[in-house]
C-alpha cells in the first residue's frame, strides 16, 4: 500500500499531468477538476473520491497528490475514463500510467498465478525504465527499487494484498481520532488501550463484533409471480406462488449489494469475463438472490484499460446467490467522455484468475 498508493502513484500521476496540462496543452486543470467533480463513480466508488488538484500541489517539487490511500486507488482506476480522450494512444506519458496500472492489478490481486511473476517483473522493469526516460531529472524512488522484488516475495509468500497495512492502517485510525479527542498525554498509551478495551466490551457486548451474514435494508412482500421476470426465475424457488421480499440493499458480512451494481459471474477457459448488474434483490427464506442482467462484453480497451461492454438485447434476466458468484466483490463501472463512445466501461481494481483460488 505505502509502496505504491503513498509513493509511486501519487507522484506519477502528478507528473504526468503536470505534463500533459502545462507542457503538452492536452487540457486545462479547470477541465480536469470539473471531470473530478461531476465523474459518475457509481455506488462502489463514491465513498472514495478524489480530491479536486490544485495547481499549487501540482506545481510543487514534493511527491504527494493530495490523495488518502482509498483516493489515489480511485484515480488509479478512473483517471483512463476521465482523461483518455484527451490523450494520443501513442503518448509514452499515458503509457507509463498504463504500465503502472498493469503492475497495481498484479499486486493488488487477491489470487495471482505462479507464471503472473515473469510478466510482472517484465512490467515493473520497463516502468522504471521508461519513468527514467521521461523524467531523466528526477530520481527513482526506494520505493520503485522495492517493486523489482515483488515477483519473488509473491512466489515464496503468496499474494501481497493479503499482507498489506491497510487493514492495520483502518484499526490505527481509532485510536488517531482518540488521541486528538481526549487532549490528555499523561500516559497516553494507557489511556488509549483503556478505551480500546471499552469500545471492543461495548462491541461484545451488543454482540456486533463481527459482520453479521445477512443484513437487508427496507423491503417490501409480494408474491413471485408478481415480480417482473417472476415467471422466467420461478425455476430457481420452490413455487411462483411463494410469499418473497423485494430488498433496496443487503449488506453480506460487510459487503453491501444495491440495484445498480455490477459484479463478475463468471469466467470462461479463456479468461473472458461475463459482466452483469443487479436489477433487484429477492429474500426468500432468509437468503439473497439476485436478478440481475447480463452485460454483452464487446472487448478490452488498451487505451482506458478497462472492458468495454452493452446491455444484452435480449435483456434476459439471470438469478445468482452470493456464494455463486466468481467474485463477491461489486466492480466499477461508468461511461468515459468520449462523445462517440456508447458504451459502458468496467475498470477492475486487481486481475482476473480464473479458478478464483
Amino acid at each position: 500500500m505505502h509502496d505504491i498508493l503513498e509513493g509511486i502513484a501519487p507522484l506519477e500521476i502528478k507528473l504526468v499531468l503536470y505534463n500533459f496540462i502545462y507542457i503538452q496543452n492536452l487540457f486545462d486543470l479547470n477541465l480536469l477538476n470539473n471531470r473530478l467533480r461531476h465523474f459518475p463513480y457509481g455506488l462502489t466508488l463514491q465513498d472514495k473520491k478524489p480530491s479536486l488538484i490544485t495547481e499549487n500541489r501540482l506545481k510543487d517539487n514534493s511527491s504527494l497528490l493530495g490523495q488518502r490511500s482509498s483516493q489515489t486507488m480511485t484515480l488509479l482506476i478512473v483517471l483512463p475514463l476521465l482523461i483518455g480522450d484527451k490523450v494520443p494512444s501513442d503518448s509514452e506519458h499515458w503509457k507509463l500510467l498504463l504500465l503502472l496500472l498493469k503492475f497495481s492489478n498484479i499486486v493488488f490481486s487477491p489470487a495471482v498465478h505462479k507464471s503472473d511473476m515473469t510478466y510482472l517483473a517484465a512490467l515493473i522493469a520497463d516502468h522504471n525504465s521508461l519513468f527514467k526516460n521521461l523524467f531523466p531529472n528526477k530520481n527513482l524512488m526506494y520505493k520503485h527499487h522495492r517493486l523489482t522484488h515483488y515477483p519473488s516475495l509473491i512466489l515464496k509468500n503468496g499474494p501481497l494484498a493479503r499482507m498489506w497495512c491497510m487493514r492495520f492502517e483502518a484499526k490505527h485510525n481509532f485510536f488517531k481520532r482518540i488521541a486528538h479527542i481526549v487532549c490528555n498525554f499523561r500516559n497516553i498509551a494507557y489511556t488509549l488501550a483503556f478505551r480500546h478495551q471499552l469500545a471492543q466490551c461495548s462491541q461484545w457486548w451488543k454482540k456486533t463484533g463481527f459482520k453479521q451474514s445477512l443484513v437487508v435494508g427496507t423491503f417490501t412482500e409480494t408474491l413471485l409471480y408478481l415480480v417482473p421476470n417472476g415467471e422466467t426465475i420461478s425455476s430457481h424457488f420452490a413455487d411462483k406462488h411463494v410469499v418473497v421480499y423485494i430488498a433496496n440493499f443487503i449488506e453480506a458480512y460487510g459487503t453491501v449489494y444495491k440495484p445498480g451494481m455490477s459484479l463478475i459471474a463468471d469466467i470462461n477457459e479463456h479468461g473472458e469475463p461475463t459482466f452483469i448488474c443487479i436489477d433487484k434483490i429477492v429474500i426468500m427464506d432468509k437468503k439473497a438472490h439476485l436478478l440481475c442482467l447480463n452485460f454483452r462484453l464487446i472487448q478490452f480497451d488498451e487505451h482506458l484499460h478497462s472492458y468495454t461492454v452493452t446491455c444484452d438485447d435480449t435483456n434476459t434476466v439471470s438469478c445468482y446467490t452470493l456464494d455463486s458468484l466468481h467474485d463477491y466483490h461489486p466492480v466499477f463501472s461508468g461511461t468515459c467522455y468520449n462523445p462517440n463512445c456508447h458504451f459502458v466501461h468496467i475498470s477492475l481494481r486487481h486481475i482476473l484468475c480464473a479458478d478464483n483460488t
